[in-house]
């Protein structure tokens, strides 16, 4: 359970003495950040956290303390659907008889994504149609695959990101119904070859949160196929705790539930 803070007396961090950087690196998202405390009086015993968030979903970083930055070892951002926009805190917290006094912050920082940077464009492009009846959500194809979400239904793009009732319920099958498609269908020549294709990206997704490699493509059996992908699924809803949070949404105020990290 993390700590409450308190919030009193706070001081204003330079913008300019924070650069964040957002990478992918083995199919997940990763952030460099480098912050220059110097000059601001800070105590050295004070904690320093970084915070990346989007909408409700949110994780802390130890950074180390302002005397003897650390920088850690895992930065990956797990808690966070791809193509979600991902925004930055960072905190320096007293420690001590005055523990958890927050002394310095600043919020609502903008990563930077390198240049030379393809795989940061979203992995999932979502958008809302006016075409799917009485269908809540599909996944079709154009380049790669896209979630369609049910224009009559004005909030259901704002509850994929902010309700974990909705977004647990959808996630896991849009990530089968994806894998299915790209082992049977989608996995053209410059996929296979290694070029970067939404095939090859979406296999290094699976993979990096399932390690065993994907069926050989000479050999499409389709029980082998479904096998892979029921693991990956069961794997990508373990890592990210998908039942918890959907359970603890359903009960919001059932303590048992609703207290999950």
């Amino acid at each position: 359970m993390i700590r409450r803070l308190n919030y009193t007396g706070r001081r204003k961090l330079p913008r300019d003495n924070i650069h964040l950087t957002l990478f992918r690196a083995n199919g997940a998202d990763e952030f460099d950040a480098v912050i220059r405390l110097g000059g601001m009086e800070l105590p050295g015993s004070a904690k320093v956290y970084v915070e990346a968030y989007h909408k409700s979903d949110w994780m802390r970083f130890d950074f180390g303390t302002v005397a003897a930055p650390a920088i850690p070892s895992d930065r990956r951002l797990t808690a966070f659907y791809d193509g979600a926009r991902i925004l930055f805190r960072v905190k320096v917290v007293s420690t001590g008889d005055d523990s958890g006094k927050i002394l310095a912050e600043t919020d609502r920082l903008t990563p930077l994504a390198p240049d030379n940077d393809r795989d940061h464009d979203p992995l999932l492009n979502v958008r809302v149609v006016g075409n799917l009846g009485h269908q809540v959500w599909r996944v079709t194809w154009n380049g790669g695959p896209v979630l369609e979400l049910n224009k009559n239904e004005p909030e259901c793009k704002h509850l994929l990101t902010t309700d974990s009732r909705f977004k647990w319920l959808i996630l896991p099958e849009v990530l089968r119904t994806i894998l299915t498609r790209v082992l049977t269908e989608e996995m053209d020549e410059d996929d296979e070859a290694g070029d970067g294709g939404p095939g090859k990206r979406w296999l290094e997704y699976a993979v990096s949160v399932h390690p065993e490699p994907p069926p050989n493509p000479d050999a499409r059996d389709p029980e082998i196929i479904e096998k892979w992908v029921d693991e990956v699924v069961a794997s990508f809803c373990r890592r990210h705790r998908a039942f918890d949070h959907w359970r603890a949404a359903i009960h919001p105020n059932d303590e048992l539930f609703s207290s999950q990290p």
